[in-house]
């Protein structure tokens, strides 16, 4: 019984088109056609896709023919694609390498040492002794001789044993009497196992693989920054393989988005609504021309555990230094996409950051506002000031002056009084006089009468 499989090739074909000038100047292409009247012809090369079907281990085929609705990229449509998308990470000299066929002779030499290593198990010997019989005869204790039978039960069941360190002759000898033997798997097995190990660890270095990433128990006191970086070693050393998914899926979507475009222009993209939604089915029924359009397939791989805890000290040094708030936060620990949270976490940044910038300004302008305000009421108190101590200064002066004329009106009153009573002093002074030389007159007339 043969295989058969199907088979896709592209090949080259030279199609031939005119280019016409006409009179008014502009110029049409078309296909070629009869006449050579202000005409050039131009030769494209196309690319076409063949299919047919192979009968495996055999010279032969059959059911060859060109392949209907070819898939061509709007902007270079002279390109086809293969409908089957396969991808060689490894490639030199137009050859690949199997990944399988750099580890098989690995792979044999450690079956080959495991088959051995239980071969040496399964023809290892129990473990026994060496007895010296001469030196555990005639051993006596305290005057009772022991059987030798009973001393070889003692060390037996305690691990105690009691022999003759003197021979017959009174010399001392140096033989142990007895010695553990052992049942031969110890080297063998070492160096089998060693083998296996080796083996293995030449299976990690091709692959890539290690203690952390084989499936096998890492240390327990191993470091966490040392198991981060063998995680990113393995991803580095298998980074063909991921690469080769992405591309592989990248040129699916691809085909995909161009069979999509063909429904749109053909009126049957109606059948993709359960796979595309509803949203996608309104886009391409706005305008048929969307066949002619280059659509875009990106991808945003998902974030390693070193990735996420880079996001997650990202997020709490924000969150201690004021940038964002707990609510945000919450919110973009809510999200998957590890690229949907670095533009919100900078979208919030920004906004915080212009929101901060906003009332550090209404503060200012509030501070200008109460420092203009304060300014004007230290003015109005030293007005005020100024004014009370000019009013002061005023009544002061008033005050002096209205003492200064209290003082003058009593200077006069004092001055009226003494000249009154100078005048009183003066006219009783005079009425004495006058009284006197009365007196003195009559005394005269008396003495002139005598």
């Amino acid at each position: 019984m043969k295989h058969v499989a199907i088979m896709q090739f592209i090949s080259h074909s030279e199609i031939p088109y005119e280019s016409i000038k006409k009179e008014d100047g502009k110029t049409v292409f078309g296909h070629k056609t009869r006449g050579k009247k202000n005409k050039q012809i131009i030769n494209a090369n196309y690319d076409l896709v063949y299919e047919c079907r192979w009968v495996l281990d055999t010279d032969y085929y059959f059911g060859a023919k060109l392949v209907t609705n070819m898939k061509r990229d709007a902007n270079d449509l002279k390109k086809g694609h293969l409908n089957y998308h396969v991808v060689a990470p490894k490639l030199y000299e137009n050859k690949t390498f199997a990944f399988g066929d750099q580890v098989m002779a690995i792979d044999k030499a450690l079956h080959i040492a495991w088959f051995k290593l239980q071969n040496v198990i399964a023809r290892a010997k129990p473990k026994g002794i060496l007895i010296e019989a001469n030196s555990m005869n005639d051993v006596t204790v305290g005057g009772q001789k022991i059987p030798f039978k009973d001393n070889l039960a003692m060390y037996a069941f305690s691990g105690n044993l009691m022999y003759r360190k003197v021979d017959d002759d009174g010399e001392v000898s140096a033989d142990i009497p007895i010695r553990e033997l052992d049942n031969g798997i110890k080297d063998e097995a070492d160096r089998y196992f060693g083998i296996i190990q080796q083996e293995m660890q030449l299976l990690r270095d091709i692959t890539g693989f290690n203690e952390i990433t084989d499936g096998s128990t890492p240390n327990a006191r191993m470091l966490k920054s040392v198991g981060q970086m063998a995680q990113q070693s393995t991803n580095n050393a298998i980074n063909y393989l991921m690469t080769a998914e992405q591309k592989v899926t990248e040129k699916l979507c691809r085909s995909l988005m161009m069979r999509i475009q063909d429904a749109a222009e053909d009126g049957t993209i109606m059948g993709y609504q359960k796979a595309l939604g509803s949203n996608s089915m309104e886009f391409f029924k706005l305008s048929k021309d969307v066949s002619f359009r280059n659509l875009g397939v990106y991808f945003n791989n998902h974030p390693d555990m070193y990735e996420k805890e880079l996001m997650v000290q990202r997020l709490e040094t924000a969150l201690q230094s004021g940038q964002i708030t707990l609510s945000d936060v919450i919110w973009i620990e809510g999200m998957t996409n590890l690229y949907q949270q670095k533009l919100y976490l900078d979208s919030r940044i920004k906004k915080n950051e212009e929101r901060k910038a906003m009332l550090e300004r209404q503060n200012m302008e509030v501070n200008a506002q109460s420092q203009q305000q304060s300014l004007q009421m230290n003015q109005q108190a030293e007005q005020q000031k100024i004014q009370m101590e000019h009013q002061s200064k005023m009544e002061q002066i008033n005050a002096q002056g209205q003492w200064k004329m209290q003082i003058e009106q009593l200077k006069m009153q004092g001055l009226n009084i003494q000249e009154q009573e100078k005048s009183r002093a003066r006219a009783y002074q005079t009425d004495k006089n006058a009284d006197a030389k009365i007196v003195s007159t009559e005394i005269s007339a008396n003495k002139n009468q005598s």
